[in-house]
């Protein structure tokens, strides 16, 4: 299973995705982290150790790595050409996500998905490695860089398209709230989407059309009493509210005073009642496909004047 979270504010959403990795985990399903934000606010967020965050490989700045090692034996054919806007074939290599395949073991270290009870505590749980879990960072950038954007998302979009995934894995992704132009390939690739909204989201209807567009279920988590500096453990008033891939709203359950552990099994749950749409896969990778050659033709007729 894939979840990719947008929207909100940066730590608020890195905590849904912690809590959320840490309900998976819970059950005895394995999980991966992926920080995909310019921020990389999830290494403070998962207390990721110094030398491990200092040491990890990032993605985003190494995919020509990642291109070459899912190329396999099509050496012969430009590797933009069989990775970005592709499915795995038989001649190109999939990625597992356990710590044995060897990409993964290079890009990812282990961390605990277990988050603070109070993020402002100076000292912590002894019990936090009881939850384990794969983090991969795309690394951190410049929110106006455009170029290092696209290329951390294009890795991104490369790996999700040749991740041999197992329905026990979970996958979850960590993306930027308003970066649509270059998320939305990997908003393709993911079977739900998490919206974390508070009070008034301005990019909420655009980031909806996205996954309308590309038939992505999704989970809208609305809370307008949050803000960044509030404890995962307080209660607040949050409403859950279910779309399905169509784009329209099939259930909305308003939930007062529960915390974001009470919410997360409940979009687990969700999850677990989703089932992976391959042609929906391939339709999405034509779109992308589509969209990218649309790209390079405008931006070569601007270079040719």
């Amino acid at each position: 299973m894939r979840i990719a979270t947008c929207g909100g504010d940066t730590k608020w959403r890195g905590l849904v995705v912690a809590q959320l990795a840490a309900t998976w985990v819970s059950h005895g399903r394995r999980a991966m982290i992926v920080d995909a934000t310019p921020q990389q606010e999830l290494i403070e967020i998962l207390n990721v150790s110094p030398s491990l965050a200092s040491r990890l490989p990032r993605l985003g700045e190494e995919g020509f790595r990642l291109k070459e090692y899912v190329q396999g034996g099509q050496s012969g054919l430009r590797a933009s050409s069989i990775t970005e806007c592709s499915v795995a074939n038989a001649l190109s290599r999939q990625v597992g996500c356990s710590p044995s395949d060897p990409l993964i073991s290079y890009y990812s270290g282990q961390v605990s998905c277990r988050i603070q009870a109070d993020a402002n505590l100076e000292t912590k749980s002894e019990t936090q490695n009881d939850l384990p879990a794969r983090f991969i960072s795309l690394g951190a950038c410049e929110v106006d860089d455009i170029t290092s954007l696209s290329r951390h998302h294009q890795a991104l979009s490369i790996l999700l398209n040749h991740l041999a995934d197992t329905p026990t894995d979970g996958v979850f992704i960590h993306l930027d709230a308003g970066q649509l132009p270059f998320i939305d390939g990997v908003l393709g690739r993911v079977d739900l989407a998490v919206v974390v909204e508070e009070g008034e989201t301005s990019d909420l209807p655009s980031m909806l059309e996205t996954l309308r567009r590309f038939r992505t279920p999704a989970v809208v988590l609305r809370s307008e009493s949050f803000n960044p500096n509030t404890p995962p453990t307080e209660r607040i008033e949050m409403s859950l509210r279910i779309v399905s891939s169509e784009g329209a709203s099939i259930a909305t359950a308003i939930r007062q005073g529960i915390t974001l552990h009470d919410a997360a099994p409940l979009i687990i749950n969700h999850a677990d009642t989703l089932r992976r749409d391959p042609s929906r896969m391939d339709r999405n990778n034509q779109a992308m496909a589509a969209l990218t050659a649309s790209r390079a033709t405008r931006v070569g007729a601007r270079l040719l004047g």
